[in-house]
């Protein structure tokens, strides 16, 4: 799939912090988790950090399983919750 043909609609996190360390991060390990996105209509479910950095690193073609993985609509209301409500912050 090319990266142009995800869809990002309204986000919740508008600032993407510190985008130049995950950029490090995917360009040195890899994609360790990678984007959900709604099957059918190509809308970002997950991931917007890494599809700006995937971008910013020229990567235009994903891979399924690697880059992007895509879920149903019956999924998408968990998922995103999950995503944005459930994680928990890093600690040291």
């Amino acid at each position: 799939m090319n990266i142009h043909n995800i869809i990002v609609g309204k986000r919740h996190r508008i600032n993407l912090r510190d985008i130049d360390f995950l950029k490090q991060l995917i360009y040195d390990l890899g994609l360790l988790q990678p984007m959900v996105v709604k099957k059918g209509t190509n809308e970002l479910v997950a991931g917007f950090r890494r599809l700006d950095a995937l971008k910013e690193l020229g990567i235009t073609e994903l891979t399924e399983g690697v880059h992007i993985n895509f879920i149903d609509i019956d999924s998408i209301i968990r998922g995103e919750h999950d995503e944005n409500i459930c994680r928990k912050d890093f600690t040291i």
